[in-house]
């Protein structure tokens, strides 16, 4: 049986940079296409819901200690690659998914940005689960709960919110 965990922010970003390191090693001198970066700025956008969200999530991923917003375009190859990585999209019924645990890691890189840059928490709307991200607490206060227990924590979670 093969579970899913949803993994803390700092495990997820040692791997995007990880999976990034890899990327000339595999296609040596070919760009990530467009068509693949744009496929990826869709579903932050979707996940996310505005430009400015995706800019704050890509500066926290990217940008070092400094956390500062990040355009799509000051993305290299090797961050787009990871990045590719991470969602691991597939089609399916003709529509674009995700692994199942890459919205509840989106959702905590964002709350982590927001809390780190100092800003107002918004609320973010998850295909599955309506939620303020300040609401994830438990999950950013427990990292073990990030990286160690399947989605059925998620599913109890969602139970929360359904009432």
């Amino acid at each position: 049986m093969n579970i899913s965990v949803a993994r803390s922010p700092e495990e997820v970003r040692m791997q995007i940079i990880k999976d990034g390191t890899m990327y000339n090693r595999i296609v040596p001198g070919q760009p990530i296409s467009r068509g693949n970066q744009g496929l990826i700025t869709g579903i932050l956008n979707e996940q996310l819901g505005t430009d400015a969200n995706r800019y704050l999530v890509l500066g926290w991923l990217f940008s070092g200690e400094k956390h500062i917003s990040m355009r799509s375009g000051l993305l290299t190859d090797e961050s787009w690659y990871g990045l590719l990585c991470w969602i691991s999209p597939y089609k399916e019924d003709g529509k674009y998914k995700t692994r199942p645990e890459f919205p509840l890691e989106v959702a905590l890189i964002y709350r982590r940005a927001v809390k780190e840059i100092g800003l107002e928490v918004q609320v973010v709307e998850l295909p599955s689960l309506l939620t303020t991200v300040g609401n994830l607490d438990l999950f950013e206060e427990n990292t073990e709960l990030c990286s160690s227990r399947p989605l059925a924590v998620l599913d109890k979670l969602r139970e929360m919110y359904r009432r």
